[in-house]
């Protein structure tokens, strides 16, 4: 799947941006999938990424809105934890699957 424009912008937005608060955890090998209703195609983040985007309930909004806000879609976490706020927010936009 291809990045949306949109994302790539928020992402270079967040990273000039960055504070680095430690409330999303990764380890090597940390990384997260989104899939899109009806394909079998993925977006990957890397940990890098899931660190900037699902930092909070607010960079978790700015992350759907640069999507497109799919009416469908689930995500995939891979060894990234997140705080309550931002899995309040993933679980509110996404089918949300921890592994």
């Amino acid at each position: 799947m291809n990045r949306p424009t949109a994302l790539v912008e928020l992402l270079e937005d967040l990273k000039a941006n960055a504070v680095v608060s430690g409330n999303v955890v990764t380890v090597a090998g940390s990384y997260a999938r989104l899939y899109l209703s009806g394909s079998e195609d993925y977006l990957q983040l890397e940990a890098e990424e899931c660190e900037l985007l699902f930092e909070d309930a607010d960079s978790v909004e700015m992350f759907y809105s640069a999507i497109n806000m799919p009416e469908s879609a689930s995500l995939d976490l891979h060894k990234v934890e997140v705080t309550y706020d931002a899995r309040e927010a993933l679980e509110g936009l996404f089918e949300l699957e921890a592994i």
